[in-house]
């Protein structure tokens, strides 16, 4: 709208046989990112995870998909969920305190020298906004890490 982004909600009309084409939308509300309303002291690593968490959550849930078809001559199959794939926040440095925290607690998993954290879903766009707005929340706090993804 007027040269941003913002959240949609839309009705599709779906039918067989024909396209699918945008019966309604308007501008969903303006979400207020956990971080906004947040803060944590020095070391609190249970509450920067939390926050990053949130944070990732929300973006998961507001993330809309490119819808995929697939087929052949028979016909196709819409697949709203898009391409499948793999997305998770990688730490280049598995001996920092805070990455060694995320290991001990299970909220993240070492591949020697580096450690993740997989997002929750193998919707491959859904998952990379959910690495990508938690790597933002932790390098905002000093913690070198970046979203990677991966197709399937």
């Amino acid at each position: 709208m007027n040269g941003k982004t913002m959240p949609v909600t839309a009705a599709w009309k779906i039918e067989d046989d024909a396209p699918c084409p945008a019966r309604h939308g308007h501008p969903g509300e303006k979400s207020v990112d956990a971080v906004d309303s947040q803060t944590i002291a020095p070391g609190d690593w249970a509450g920067l995870y939390n926050i990053a968490l949130t944070v990732a959550e929300r973006a998961l849930q507001e993330c809309r998909p490119t819808p995929i078809a697939m087929g052949g001559p028979e016909g196709a199959e819409v697949i709203p969920e898009g391409m499948a794939g793999f997305a998770w926040v990688s730490f280049p440095d598995a001996g920092t305190e805070f990455v060694q925290w995320l290991l001990h607690t299970g909220h993240a998993s070492e591949s020697q020298p580096v450690a993740r954290i997989s997002a929750p879903t193998f919707d491959l766009e859904s998952a990379a906004a959910w690495a990508e707005a938690m790597a933002d929340v932790l390098q905002a706090a000093g913690h070198p890490c970046s979203g990677v993804q991966e197709l399937d």
